[in-house]
């Protein structure tokens, strides 16, 4: 097994659209290891902070390849019995 050093910073804030709706985010830009992964994850700025929209680019031996995501749908509970 490998230990990486995996370095997170908030580089900003902009407004993210998915199909889940329009979401205030944090940018925060992610390297892992020796830059074998590297991209930005968009947080929610209000809590909680869910992971709004992601791309990352892995270096492999074949290339590099990029992951996407974004938040499909989201709804919360306002009783405090969690999501729903």
């Amino acid at each position: 097994q490998t230990v990486r050093t995996a370095n997170f910073e908030v580089t900003g804030t902009k407004t993210v659209e998915t199909p889940a709706g329009s979401f205030e985010a944090y940018v925060v830009d992610v390297t892992v290891g020796d830059d074998k992964v590297s991209g930005t994850v968009h947080l929610r700025k209000t809590a909680p902070h869910h992971v709004v929209k992601t791309k990352l680019d892995v270096s492999t031996p074949r290339g590099t390849r990029t992951i996407s995501q974004s938040l499909s749908r989201m709804s919360t509970s306002t009783s405090g019995s969690g999501t729903r």
